[in-house]
């Protein structure tokens, strides 16, 4: 009887140990993940308020400039013009190049980046230079007594009837643009023959969707026919236009853009450096909600994995792998693990309430390139559509106008409540999702918002 009381001790003890490994372990999971989090929005946020100091001090490097280009000096100054360039075609330098150098005094030249103007001359800046004593307008070639050549035209010869702008033609031949004649001594060339740079024509994949609706039809005259002698009127048939209208195009028609690393955002390349599966960056002012954005092939890989990789139950905020954030597709899912502290996506639920949507409307996506604001304009609950087709249907790909109007009607149904923010299709969607059974055995609560449009301002 002993020696089995001291092997249940034992069982016992290993039970207990093995309960309590597990709520151990996701403690310090859950603390190592939150402060790798802290740790990454700390350096996202020193460089972009070093980014803010330098615009509230002056000019911000690159300014006005795309991303990854150079802006020149660092004054934003333009940068200073070659003065010794002075044979430009059609400039001032023409007329003063033949004057040679004993022409001008050492006091003559203006300050750099102006045309050299003669000694005692009465010439203005910028203008072409003329001999000292002459009265001519500087904006006038010399013309000699008795020619017919107007002001501003080429010299040409005494008693010449033609302009040095006409080629002479050869005695009984046509004139060859490829071989000028001399008119007066004077070769004058032919001015070049514009090539006509050929229009690309646009390509479609095979077999792809009618795209007639997003076509308008619009009726023109074309010529009525002659009506025969004592018949009928012949009425003008109209004419299609098929012009596209002024609206979004289906996303697989959109021109697409790929990652260009030298675009970084300047605050988030160092994170990139760590993690090359990173996308973007989520924020909600004033929530925990402040982490990076990450995408992998495996769409699962990052529900079990911390941000460098290491196993870790707390996860990280995904990207949908159908998704693409830098073109981008018209609805972006990030989705997060509903932690019983209230981080990553735990605080989402919030939502239920609209006096918490009222002072927590605004939503910031980052992409690697590009910032972005976002307005939330409805949430809700639903289950799991893989598990019942009564859930909400994600749609990671709206590629058309038919199906963000089912989209956007399946959302009206479901919202908790009404927010008076108008959408459609042509806007960018981000859909955030997180795991909650307040409802269903294996629901979703969902929150959906829109980029903010051209003008718009929400308190």
């Amino acid at each position: 009887m002993r020696i089995v009381r001291v092997l249940l001790v034992i069982v016992a003890i290993v039970c207990l140990a093995v309960a309590l490994s597990y709520p151990i372990r996701y403690h310090q999971a859950q603390k190592k993940n939150d402060s790798d989090m802290e740790a990454l929005a700390r350096m996202r946020q020193r460089v972009r308020q070093s980014q803010e100091a330098q615009q509230d001090g002056g000019m911000p490097p690159n300014a006005g400039q795309p991303a990854g280009t150079d802006a020149g000096p660092e004054d934003g100054s333009a940068p200073p013009e070659d003065v010794t360039g002075i044979s430009q075609v059609g400039g001032a330098g023409d007329a003063a190049a033949d004057l040679g150098p004993d022409a001008f005094s050492g006091d003559a030249r203006d300050q750099a980046g102006q045309t050299p103007v003669p000694e005692g001359s009465t010439q203005a800046a910028g203008d072409a230079a003329v001999p000292e004593g002459s009265t001519q307008a500087a904006e006038d070639a010399t013309v000699p007594e008795g020619s017919t050549q107007a002001a501003g035209d080429t010299a040409v010869p005494e008693d010449s009837a033609k302009t040095a702008v006409d080629s002479t033609m050869p005695e009984g031949g046509e004139e060859s643009p490829g071989n000028p004649p001399e008119a007066g001594g004077v070769t004058v060339p032919a001015a070049p023959t514009p090539v006509p740079t050929p229009t690309p024509e646009p390509t479609l994949e095979p077999n792809y969707w009618d795209l007639s609706r997003y076509y308008a039809t619009t009726p023109s005259p074309s010529p009525t026919p002659k009506a025969e002698e004592g018949g009928p009127t012949v009425a003008p048939t109209p004419t299609p236009d098929r012009s596209i209208r002024n609206g979004p195009l289906p996303y697989a028609l959109k021109e697409k853009v790929v990652l260009d690393k030298s675009a970084i955002l300047p605050e988030l390349k160092d994170i990139y450096a760590l993690n090359d599966e990173l996308v973007g960056w989520v924020n909600i002012p004033d929530t925990v909600i402040d982490y990076p954005v990450v995408q992998a092939e495996d769409g699962e890989y990052y529900l079990t994995h911390d941000f460098y990789g290491e196993e870790n139950i707390n996860g990280q905020i995904i990207l949908d792998a159908l998704c693409d954030p830098y073109t981008p597709s018209y609805n972006l899912i990030l989705s997060g693990h509903h932690m019983k502290n209230g981080t990553m996506f735990g605080g989402l639920p919030q939502y239920r309430n609209q006096s918490y949507w009222e002072t927590h409307k605004l939503l910031e996506f980052d992409t690697l390139m590009e910032r972005k604001l976002y307005v939330v304009f409805a949430c809700f609950y639903s289950a799991d559509y893989d598990e019942d087709e009564t859930g909400f249907r994600y749609n990671a790909i709206i590629d058309y106008k038919m199906d963000a109007d089912r989209w956007l009607e399946e959302i009206e149904e479901n919202q908790l409540y009404d927010t008076g923010i108008e959408r459609e299709f042509g806007d960018e969607f981000i859909t955030l999702t997180t795991c909650d059974r307040a409802r269903h055995r294996n629901g979703r609560f969902v929150v959906v918002s829109r980029k903010i449009r051209e003008g718009e301002t929400f308190e």
